[in-house]
């Protein structure tokens, strides 16, 4: 982190020969030395991400002809990535615009940035509006568990729904129906101060019968930088706009209202009987923070052959057999045995328990 933040500066500005490039917008001062020995100070004043309004005042230290290229972000240009692997569901026709000292210019794009070359004198002004409406992306068809599925992006922030946000305590039996508003404003008291994304929502949720009830809500999603701040709960950012992709929040049965207890491990032993229950995967394995779960697929065990002083590993049901030496020198690849004082000296069986 020390080293990150001391080159921060070297990714917001960069410069070459007589161009200036503005690659972040980041409230700062910074002094940038030009080709020729021109001195360039700028200020830049912004609330972005939250605000799209970016104010960059140019002081040279002598006036001059030189490029400045300020970069257009691809979300702002319709393009949620640059690939085919996600796209926004619908194009936005809101324009990005510039001005120079109040007078809008056209925006000449060149590899991402719009370059604005000309004569520049201390007290110059540019002013960037970027449109940050709320979009919702969907995934490309081979991402299957992202179908019927669409997240929330506002400018460059990703959205997730949590727990402690929504009615009920869960967020992965919702429904946000594509044709629903979604509105944004800014949190002051949230999390250290974020924009919040709003809308209504179905939960829906099976009742004594075995029916699916559904049940209108408000909607409201965090940024998805700080989800997990308030304590274990579920989470999403992949959120069902269609009955079809929704998961129905089961009944409470006896099981889900038990109280897990766990040997002091540091793990959450709340995916033991949360009601989640994954589709495939091999066993299943609690976050190390207990707020989210996985389900890796099981691994490939071994069988262990020791044979003079070299252990040699196949695949087996297994596992690690408790035999296999510590003591021992291992051929390229083994995970278990490493080299000990005594390996030149023993011979171990296969399976032996006693061999160290």
């Amino acid at each position: 982190m020390t080293r990150f933040l001391a080159s921060v500066p070297g990714y917001v500005y960069a410069q070459q020969g007589s161009a200036l490039y503005v690659n972040l917008f980041v409230a700062s001062i910074a002094n940038v030395k030009m080709d020729g020995g021109r001195t360039l100070e700028i200020v830049q004043e912004t609330r972005y991400p939250w605000d799209g309004a970016v104010k960059i005042a140019l002081r040279p230290d002598r006036g001059g002809h030189f490029a400045l290229n300020v970069r257009i972000p691809g979300w702002a240009r319709n393009q949620a990535v640059p690939s085919d692997l996600y796209r926004f569901a619908d194009d936005s026709d809101e324009p990005v615009t510039l001005k120079v000292n109040g007078r809008a210019v056209p925006l000449v794009m060149e590899k991402g940035y719009a370059k604005l070359e000309r004569e520049w004198k201390a007290g110059d002004v540019v002013e960037l509006s970027l449109p940050l409406p709320v979009r919702r992306v969907v995934a490309h068809p081979s991402v299957e568990a992202d179908q019927g599925r669409v997240a929330l992006q506002r400018g460059p922030i990703v959205y997730a729904a949590e727990w402690l946000d929504n009615s009920g305590g869960h967020v992965r039996n919702l429904l946000l129906a594509d044709d629903v508003r979604l509105t944004s404003e800014f949190r002051p008291d949230l999390l250290g101060g974020v924009q919040v994304v709003k809308g209504t929502a179905v939960a829906m949720a099976y009742d004594d019968q075995g029916k699916v009830n559904e049940r209108r809500q408000d909607f409201l999603a965090i940024p998805y930088y700080a989800w997990a701040n308030r304590g274990p709960g579920e989470m999403v950012v992949w959120i069902p706009d269609r009955p079809a992709s929704e998961r129905q929040q089961p009944q409470p049965t006896l099981a889900s209202r038990a109280q897990v207890t766990t040997s002091p491990a540091g793990r959450n032993a709340r995916a033991v009987n949360d009601q989640n229950e994954p589709r495939t995967g091999g066993p299943r394995r609690a976050a190390p923070n207990g707020s989210s779960t996985s389900w890796p697929s099981p691994p490939r065990s071994r069988r262990w052959r020791s044979t003079g002083s070299t252990t040699r590993a196949a695949a087996s049901p297994g596992g690690r057999p408790p035999g296999a030496s510590s003591t021992r020198t291992a051929r390229s690849g083994s995970p278990w045995s490493r080299p000990g004082p005594t390996a030149s000296r023993r011979t171990a069986t296969t399976g032996s328990p006693s061999s160290r």
